[in-house]
């Protein structure tokens, strides 16, 4: 089953007042536009950052509690976050199961390039390793 973005209920569940309404538009346009999601999971995760968004900016805005301000900012990190981390995984790779596509070569804004980095140098020395020591034990079996 492929993922329409289009279908996707972005933002429904938010309390969004008429007056409002086209600043949510905006910034739900801005995200969508930005992170580009194209799978359900990150759609998802996409809303809840939007939903998050648009609570600290409500709470800013209004002069909401620090407690308030504080939980929607966690929230925004959070959404953020894991986003962040599904977007390294695709962006490496490492998104796939046996006999699925892959979606490496799709647009992952959030990745992490240092994580991505690491991991190709880890991936390089065991493969050196791997490598070593077949060298070494078909030298040892000619022996």
């Amino acid at each position: 089953m492929s993922f329409d973005p289009a279908a996707y209920p972005f933002g429904q569940s938010a309390a969004v007042a008429p007056a409002d309404r086209d600043e949510f538009e905006a910034l739900k346009t801005g995200l969508l536009d930005e992170l580009n999601p194209f799978t359900y999971l990150q759609a998802f995760l996409v809303d809840e950052l939007l939903h998050a968004s648009w609570e600290l900016a409500r709470a800013r805005k209004y002069g909401a509690p620090q407690p308030f301000i504080d939980r929607a900012t966690r929230n925004w990190h959070r959404s953020r976050k894991t986003l962040s981390q599904l977007h390294t995984a695709y962006a490496a790779g490492l998104n796939t199961l046996e006999g699925e596509d892959s979606y490496a070569c799709v647009d992952a804004p959030l990745a992490n390039a240092l994580a991505i980095a690491k991991r190709s140098r880890a991936e390089a020395a065991i493969k050196w390793v791997r490598a070593a020591d077949k060298k070494m034990l078909a030298e040892i079996q000619v022996q």
